[in-house]
C-alpha cells in the first residue's frame, strides 16, 4: 500500500468517526426515535443543590450515542443489514422467524412452556375472576372471558427452528380448566384462529404483534355469537399494503418491511371512535351497555363488538373494575398479559390466596422507643408517621385498626377501646377523652403535668382485653 493510499484510508476512517459528532449541531435528532423508548436527556454538570454530578461521565456518554448525527440512518442500516444477510434482529425484544414473520420475545416463555402459570398463580387469576363476576353480578351483569393467543400459539409453522412448542396444555387451556365452575362464560378464541391459520388464512400481521381486521371480524363473530348477538358481515377485498407494525419498529425497521394483509369490508358502518384511547365511550346500532375490559388487542376489534350494542364503553388499564355499570361485561386479554391482568395486587383486600396465613400478614410496629422526645400534636402533619423509624416522618395513618397503642405490649396498639366521652389526660382515671388537649400540649413530653400519653391511666370496663 502507498503512502497516499495508506493516508486516504486513514482520513476517510478519521471523517467517518467524527463527521457525525461534528454534525451533531447541524443534525438534531429531535429526540425522534422507532425504538419504543425516549432518548437520554442531557445530563447537568451541577446538581440541584449546587454539588458536582459524579455520574456526568456515564450520563453524557449515553446521551452521545443517542444523539450523534445520522444516529437513525445508521440503526437502520444495522438492523437491515442483519436482518437480510443473518436473519437476526438486532433487538432483544423481536425475533426473527421464517419467510418474514416476527415474534415477540416475551411470548418465548409461553410458547416453550418455560412460562407455564403455577398452580398458585392459577388459583390467585381464580379468586380475581370470581370477585369480578360476583362484583358484577351484584349490578345484574353477565361476565364472559376471552383470552386471545399469541402469535406464536396460533402461527408455530413459522417460529425458529431453535424453538420448541411445548406438549400438553397451554396456559390458556390451564386458565380455561380453572374457570369450570365460575360464574362467567367462557370464550374459545384460541381454535377458530387456529382453524383459520391452518387454511391459510392471515388473521395476524407478519410484522406485528396483533391480529389484522381479518381475525379481529372474526373473532368479534365468535364472541357476539357467544353473547346472543348479530355480528356485522364482512367481505374479504383484494390486499391492502401496510408498513411495518410493532415488531418492525422495535426491530428499527418499521419504513422497510412492508406486509399484505386482507383488505376487510363490513356491511355496515361501525362505530367511529379512536380505539387507541385507554377509555372510549361510542354507541352502535344495537341495544344494552357493553363493557370490555381490555389490553392492545382491543383497538382493532373494537368497533366490530361495539356495533352490536347500544353504548359500548372500553377501558384499557389493569386490574378490572366491577363496580362500573353495564348489561354485559367482556374481559378481552391476550395470552401474555394473563399474569398482569389477573393476578391479585398484593396490597388489594380482595381476597387471600389458598395456604396464606396470618402468620405470614405484617406485624404492626411499636412506636414505643421510636417517638422523638418533647413532639407536639401541633406539629404532627397529616403524611407525617410517628411510627416510622424516622423520627422527622410521624402520622397517625399506619395504625391498624386492632392495635392497641397504650396497651403494656408494644406489639399490640388501637384506640378502639377508647369511648369517645373518655378524658385520657384527666385526673380522673375514670374520665378520659382527647377533647381537652391543647395545641400547644406536649403528649410524649416527661412532665407528667403536661398531658403525657405515658402517665395516662385507664379503667379496666374501657378495654377488652382486661386490665393493662
Amino acid at each position: 500500500m502507498t503512502n497516499k493510499l495508506r493516508i486516504a484510508v486513514i482520513a476517510v476512517c478519521a471523517l467517518a468517526v467524527t463527521l457525525p459528532v461534528l454534525a451533531m449541531p447541524f443534525c438534531r435528532s429531535g429526540g425522534e426515535t422507532d425504538e419504543n423508548r425516549y432518548l437520554a436527556d442531557y445530563p447537568r454538570l451541577v446538581d440541584e443543590e449546587g454539588s458536582l454530578n459524579g455520574d456526568f461521565a456515564e450520563a453524557f456518554e449515553s446521551w452521545l450515542d443517542d444523539h450523534f448525527a445520522f444516529r437513525r440512518h445508521a440503526v437502520r442500516l444495522n438492523a437491515l443489514a442483519n436482518y437480510r444477510l443473518l436473519n437476526t434482529c438486532v433487538s432483544g425484544d423481536v425475533i426473527a422467524g421464517r419467510d418474514g414473520w416476527l415474534y415477540y420475545a416475551d411470548t418465548v416463555a409461553d410458547y416453550t412452556g418455560e412460562g407455564r402459570l403455577s398452580d398458585e398463580e392459577l388459583a390467585g387469576m381464580q379468586l380475581s375472576l370470581r370477585s369480578l363476576s360476583e362484583e358484577l353480578a351484584a349490578h345484574g351483569a353477565g361476565l364472559y372471558v376471552a383470552v386471545v393467543p399469541n402469535k406464536a400459539t396460533v402461527y408455530p409453522a413459522f417460529m425458529p427452528a431453535r424453538y420448541h412448542a411445548h406438549d400438553g396444555e397451554d396456559n390458556i387451556d390451564r386458565l380455561r380448566r380453572a374457570c369450570e365452575g365460575l360464574p362467567l362464560t367462557w370464550i374459545d378464541l384460541k381454535s377458530p384462529l387456529q382453524a383459520a391459520a391452518a387454511g391459510n388464512t392471515l388473521v395476524y400481521r407478519k410484522t406485528d404483534t396483533h391480529w389484522n381486521d381479518l381475525g379481529a371480524a372474526l373473532s368479534a363473530g365468535v364472541i357476539l355469537g357467544a353473547m346472543g348477538r348479530e355480528a356485522a358481515a364482512c367481505a374479504i377485498n383484494g390486499e391492502v399494503q401496510l408498513p411495518g407494525g410493532d415488531l418492525a419498529r422495535l426491530a428499527g425497521m418499521p419504513d422497510d418491511l412492508w406486509e399484505a394483509v386482507p383488505g376487510v369490508e363490513p356491511a355496515v358502518s361501525l362505530p367511529a371512535g379512536d380505539y387507541e384511547q385507554h377509555r372510549l365511550n361510542c354507541e352502535g346500532s344495537g341495544s344494552g351497555r357493553l363493557l370490555v375490559y381490555r389490553d392492545s388487542f382491543g383497538t382493532a376489534i373494537g368497533p366490530w363488538l361495539a356495533q352490536a350494542f347500544g353504548e359500548t364503553e372500553l377501558i384499557w388499564r389493569s386490574p378490572p373494575d366491577g363496580s362500573i355499570p353495564c348489561d354485559v361485561a367482556l374481559l378481552l386479554i391476550c395470552e401474555r398479559n394473563l399474569r398482569l391482568y389477573l393476578l391479585p395486587d398484593p396490597e388489594s383486600d380482595a381476597g387471600e390466596l389458598p395456604g396464606a396465613s396470618e402468620d405470614e400478614a405484617p406485624e404492626d410496629e411499636s412506636f414505643a422507643e421510636e417517638i422523638p422526645e418533647g413532639a407536639s400534636f401541633e406539629d404532627i402533619s397529616p403524611d407525617d408517621d410517628i411510627f416510622s423509624d424516622d423520627p422527622e416522618d410521624a402520622s397517625f395513618e399506619d395504625i391498624a385498626p386492632d392495635d392497641d397503642i397504650f396497651s403494656d405490649d408494644p406489639e399490640d396498639a388501637s384506640f378502639e377501646d377508647i369511648v369517645p366521652d373518655d378524658d385520657v389526660f384527666s385526673d380522673d382515671p375514670e374520665d378520659a377523652s382527647f377533647e381537652d388537649i391543647g395545641p400547644d400540649d406536649d403528649v410524649f413530653s416527661d412532665d407528667p403535668e403536661d398531658d403525657i400519653l405515658t402517665g395516662a391511666v385507664f379503667p379496666t370496663p374501657h378495654r377488652k382485653g382486661g386490665a393493662v
